[in-house]
């Protein structure tokens, strides 16, 4: 009796491990695969992976609402493909929350800067009241150009030191009404609606002060302003014409081109002397592009000049 419930104990443990292996041996291969049951689907379906980096690093993650052991940076291996919300957490920044659209067999990668929480700024140690500021990244290494009730000034990144440009203040009013600032190889140029001002920079240790003026006055509304063929020319949108205007000789200044519209757009690259300018095409009823290029016809009407 006792070797007959062995033989039946013995034949039960056999076709329950053989039907325990049919079943989980191509769940395990699956798996190993990278493959994973997807309840939604009752399916098995390929997982994808997330990886994601921060700065700083250690910050803490929730994923779908599961906070994660492991802070950034990580990955999170074996997830279903589907979308997720990641948010990003930690004491003295703001949190970061994205949506994730995970694919199958792929990684997808977060690389976020998150923003510190700041109560306090830093103050200028001058007695200066500001109308209007613009940040220069040309004359004497990276400064800000700040027009004050003292004049205009350079003020260093740090805001430890100050060289006077003009000790000619603007009226708070007109200085505040300052749309633009452009850079010369040794100018500055600045504008608002109706006037363009000019002033030179001098030597960072030059006792000289620069006389500022307007330079232009608009007929129209003053758009664009930039530098042309180095400081010679000013290149200016005023209204629905571009005009050029000679720096040293503020008297004169000449139509460069008409424009059909007045949302026209202007932009001079410096380096290739090109004016790019998106206009209303006229007969074609849309905007288009165009491109005036100032070298080649300077060099055109040279070569003509030689050879009439």
């Amino acid at each position: 009796m006792k070797e007959r419930t062995y033989l039946i104990f013995r034949r039960l443990f056999f076709w329950l491990s053989f039907f325990t292996f049919v079943v989980f041996t191509p769940v395990i291969v699956y798996y190993s695969l990278g493959y994973k049951f997807d309840a939604s689907s009752h399916k098995f379906v390929k997982t994808a992976a997330l990886s994601i980096k921060t700065s700083p690093k250690g910050i803490d993650v929730v994923l779908s609402g599961k906070r994660l052991k492991d802070t950034s940076p990580c990955v999170i291996r074996g997830l279903l493909p589907r979308e997720y919300t990641v948010l990003l957490e930690k004491e003295g920044f703001y949190p970061y929350r994205v949506h994730v659209l995970l694919k199958p067999s792929t990684v997808a990668e977060l690389d976020i800067v998150l923003i510190p929480k700041t109560k306090t700024a830093d103050k200028i140690k001058f007695d200066f009241n500001i109308y209007k500021f613009f940040v220069s990244r040309r004359f004497l290494g990276e400064k800000i150009v700040a027009f004050t009730d003292k004049g205009i000034y350079f003020l260093d990144k740090d805001f430890k030191n100050a060289k006077l440009i003009s000790s000619v203040p603007l009226l708070e009013d007109l200085a505040s009404s300052i749309e633009g600032f452009k850079e010369g190889d040794s100018r500055l140029a600045f504008w608002n609606k109706s006037d363009v001002w000019i002033t030179q920079v001098l030597e960072p240790f030059s006792k000289e002060e620069s006389k500022i003026g307007v330079i232009y006055k608009a007929t129209e509304r003053i758009k664009e302003v930039f530098f042309g063929l180095g400081d010679r020319y000013l290149i200016i949108q005023d209204g629905v014409k571009i005009v050029t205007q000679d720096v040293r000789n503020p008297a004169i200044n000449f139509l460069l081109f008409a424009l059909e519209s007045e949302n026209a757009e202007v932009f001079y690259d410096n380096a290739s002397e090109i004016l790019y300018i998106r206009d209303w095409a006229a007969g074609e009823n849309k905007f288009s592009l165009f491109k005036i290029e100032l070298m080649s016809l300077i060099n055109e009407r040279k070569e003509a000049e030689k050879n009439p």
